[in-house]
């Protein structure tokens, strides 16, 4: 799903993904996140606003600057 969002990105197509799918994914990846930043395959986890979504948040979590 963040690929997709990735992808969506570089080429200038719709970013937002449904909210359920966002939610989902943030609760599979939470648990496990912090090891992700040390593998050299995701960015380090950034800071989401205060009020950001669950699809903002997962992009934060796993290292995007959405």
């Amino acid at each position: 799903m963040v690929h997709a969002w990735d992808l969506s990105r570089a080429i200038g197509a719709e970013e937002r993904l449904p909210e359920h799918l966002a939610r989902a994914a943030l609760r599979e990846v939470e648990p496990y996140a912090a090891g992700l930043g040390g593998t050299g395959l995701f960015a380090p986890a950034v800071e989401p606003p205060a009020d950001a979504d669950d699809l903002t948040r997962l992009l934060c979590l796993l290292g995007r600057r959405p």
